[in-house]
């Protein structure tokens, strides 16, 4: 029995890759993934959004993906440091824990060089590096500078992609 775990544990990342998961679709499951959930702040059409956290008064909100000036590099950065704009107006969660570190620096500071009110906020899940650069993938093939295509929007609402119809027409 445990040598058959230890072989699904094994095989399933490649598993993953003979189905043709390709590393934007497995961006695109990381990305609406409820301990995740990027679509929270940045809409399923990555057009942004804010919302309230529920922590406190403080609102959350990201930005429009589409219209996004970011590399690839800074996009990475962003999502494994997280982010504080204006205080806490805006919050991006880091989503690594290996960072703010001598070994992983974020924006070149380490958090002892962070003030406290200007520290992000842990993300629900934390993604290890291939997991981010996946989300990175999708956001660039699907949103930065375009919209949402009907065949990512079918890929996303995989569960109803009939909904695309009517949501793509609005």
């Amino acid at each position: 029995m445990i040598r058959l775990l230890a072989l699904l544990i094994f095989a399933l990342p490649f598993a993953a890759s003979a189905q043709g998961v390709t590393p934007a679709e497995a961006g695109l499951a990381l990305y609406k993934a409820d301990n995740v959930d990027c679509e929270l702040c940045h809409g399923w059409l990555g057009l942004g959004r804010y919302h309230d956290t529920g922590y406190s008064d403080v609102t959350a909100g990201g930005p429009a993906l589409g219209t996004s000036t970011k590399t690839r590099e800074q996009m990475i950065e962003i999502i494994s440091c997280g982010r504080m704009v204006e205080g806490r107006i805006a919050v991006m969660p880091m989503y690594r824990n290996d960072v703010w570190t001598p070994e992983h620096k974020c924006y070149g500071k380490v958090r002892a060089e962070m003030p406290f009110e200007e520290f992000p906020l842990p993300g629900m899940k934390q993604m290890t590096p291939a997991q981010i650069e996946q989300v990175v993938t999708f956001i660039q093939e699907v949103y930065v500078g375009k919209a949402m295509t009907m065949e990512w929007c079918r890929k996303y609402f995989s569960v109803n992609p009939k909904a695309c119809d009517a949501l793509m027409t609005q």
